[in-house]
């Protein structure tokens, strides 16, 4: 029930920030909250809590954020407080997020590797990507030393797997049921 709230939440969110033109600020501004939120532990809790009350709660925004952050989006963030769905924020990020990619033809593309990209890698990468699908892209790329080599790559609901890991484990899968040694055995005449 949360996530379609949270779709509701959004969209509202971002339907009104584009016809304000403010879409760019608003995303910014969401994106500074969360990141406040995910570094002060007691600031979240409180954010949160259902024992903290309304009032309180906007007053505290009121301190922090009023002068530093989209008007938008600070009376998006004092509605949600007031209605109750403060706990639904992180996925009406991710909707928000979603909307927001889609408007500015944007694809997220997340990588990961055994090893760490140096930027010009991660620049080249980006641009290849962009030139194939049409699309602005952003990846978004984290080590992961389990997979070996190669790479792992997820965008838009598409999942490829070219690690050395996956080839270690097939490789290991057919020698282990003799399809390999079948495959490599010479014909008899």
């Amino acid at each position: 029930m949360s996530v379609l709230i949270a779709k509701r939440y959004a969209k509202a969110l971002f339907e009104l920030a584009v016809e304000a033109e403010q879409f760019v600020h608003v995303h910014l501004s969401l994106h500074d909250f969360v990141r406040l939120m995910r570094r002060h532990d007691q600031f979240r809790s409180m954010f949160f809590s259902y024992q903290v009350e309304a009032k309180d709660k906007i007053h505290i925004l009121n301190k922090l954020l009023k002068e530093e952050t989209n008007e938008l989006f600070f009376n998006f963030l004092k509605l949600l407080v007031l209605k109750k769905r403060t706990p639904e924020l992180f996925q009406i990020l991710d909707e928000f997020e979603r909307l927001y990619d889609k408007k500015q033809n944007r694809l997220v593309v997340y990588v990961e590797t055994a090893v760490d990209l140096d930027e010009e890698t991660q620049t080249r990468l980006e641009r290849l990507i962009a030139d194939r699908l049409k699309k602005n892209v952003h990846v978004v790329v984290k080590k992961n030393a389990d997979i070996l080599g190669g790479m792992i790559v997820q965008m838009d609901g598409t999942f490829i797997d070219a690690s050395l890991r996956r080839k270690v484990k097939e490789l290991r899968q057919s020698l282990e049921t003799g399809s390999a040694l079948e495959k490599s055995r010479p014909l008899a005449l």
